[in-house]
């Protein structure tokens, strides 16, 4: 017989550790409820819920796919599978499920803004299209769903469109990508009244940042910069071989995770000759990946206290609390990456798990710039607004991430293998 009063009281329990984010009393609460109850939805979801956030993908999977086998109609396991998927790389399996979803409950519209995220994935634009326009403006989901749809507008470049949605919601980085849409249709005027009201605000993030750089090399834009005004005074550069056993900790282990049958690519437009990987490293279950993650956080408050009395924006408004986000590229042979900054990064880094042996002097190299444009003359190293980073394997390089960066192609028969990652405030 199901004690009732007991697993009431197991849920307020699980519930408020899950609040103060004990995640692990959490766990162990749910698992008890399920012992006493095992056809307990509720407790199946939950500790699915637990367990994506600690990075079980697998073990999540299962108890959703559990609490679908008790109730079929069951619509919160649904998300959380469909959600799963996608941050695997999954992307078809995320699509089936949140159409399932939307089978059962036609107003689930949370759903229609994951099943676009999806269809972007595959590069199915129209189709993404559709389902963020499926969310009306009445529903809770609506903002989400219009700034994942100027945002692809943007991507696409349609950026009279990507205004005209921005215009019309204050949400996230709304006002950075409507600074930017104005930046690539040259409206010069729009865009230094719009930069004004953004510096008003005190709207500090990396894409407000590099837009400054990029207006003042292209128009003659002067604004002061919140973000950062001298970003390449704030590169930082280390070799790891003198801080740990590279070869088996990095290594290693990057290559064990390539070689996986786990692994999944990220479509990635701006990747010459190379593939991406689909999602956060630091949630792949190899066991060096806490060591390699202890390392890199070092590196990360080492950054942070050298530069601690500079008067940049980025650093006096260092965000208190952040996560790590992190990928592995690899390239072969003419490989290279375009120009680019992480947008949503406040710091960015990469570390060279392999860098092939040089065939001339910069090659392979990283460049990173105050714009957006590969440089001809990489020779004249001592120009204002690029700085060519020498790259070996064991190198670290720490930058903020409104700086655009770049690869310098490279011939070899060998792989070249790096771990990109970005400091992203929560």
């Amino acid at each position: 017989m199901i004690n009732n009063l007991k697993i009431n009281q197991l849920f307020t329990e699980a519930f408020e550790f899950y609040n103060e984010q004990k995640l692990e009393q959490s766990k162990s609460k749910y698992e008890e409820i399920i012992e006493l109850d095992p056809l307990n939805l509720q407790s199946h979801n939950n500790l699915g819920l637990i367990h994506k956030q600690i990075g079980n993908f697998d073990e999540a999977i299962k108890l959703f796919n559990r609490a679908i086998k008790i109730d079929a109609s069951y619509q919160n396991a649904y998300n959380n599978l469909g959600i799963v998927f996608l941050e695997k790389g999954n992307f078809y399996n995320a699509i089936d499920n949140f159409k399932k979803l939307i089978s059962i409950n036609s107003h689930q519209f949370a759903a229609y803004c994951n099943l676009g995220l999806c269809y972007e994935k595959i590069n199915e634009a129209e189709k993404a299209i559709h389902a963020y326009n499926m969310v009306p403006s009445e529903d809770k989901n609506y903002l989400n769903a219009q700034y994942n749809l100027g945002l692809l507008y943007f991507k696409i470049k349609q950026y009279k469109k990507a205004i005209k949605i921005f215009k019309n919601i204050n949400f996230k980085k709304s006002q950075s990508y409507l600074l930017k849409s104005l930046y690539e249709l040259n409206d010069k005027e729009k865009l230094s009244k719009k930069l004004d009201i953004e510096i008003k605000n005190k709207n500090i993030n990396a894409l407000n940042g590099s837009i400054i750089y990029l207006s003042k090399n292209k128009f003659g834009i002067r604004k002061k910069n919140l973000f950062c005004e001298n970003p390449l005074d704030f590169i930082q550069v280390i070799d790891l071989n003198e801080i740990c056993d590279f070869k088996d900790l990095f290594v290693k282990t990057s290559k064990n995770i390539i070689e996986s049958d786990e692994f999944k690519i990220n479509p990635q437009p701006l990747l010459i000759n190379g593939v991406q990987s689909a999602n956060n490293i630091f949630f792949n279950k190899n066991n060096n990946i806490p060591k390699i993650k202890k390392v890199i956080d070092t590196e990360i408050q080492n950054y942070y206290k050298k530069f601690l009395r500079s008067e940049e924006g980025f650093l006096k408004n260092w965000p208190r609390n952040y996560y790590i986000d992190g990928w592995l590229i690899k390239m072969k042979s003419g490989g290279n990456i375009k120009p680019h900054i992480h947008e949503h990064g406040w710091l960015s880094g990469s570390i060279y798990i392999n860098v092939p042996k040089k065939m001339d002097l910069n090659s392979g190299n990283l460049v990173v710039s105050l714009d957006d444009k590969k440089k001809e003359d990489l020779e004249n190293s001592q120009n204002s607004n690029f700085k060519i980073i020498n790259l070996k394997t064991g190198t670290l390089c720490l930058f903020p991430a409104s700086l655009f960066h770049y690869t310098i192609p490279f011939k070899s028969d060998e792989d070249r293998i790096v771990l990109a990652f970005d400091v992203i405030a929560n």
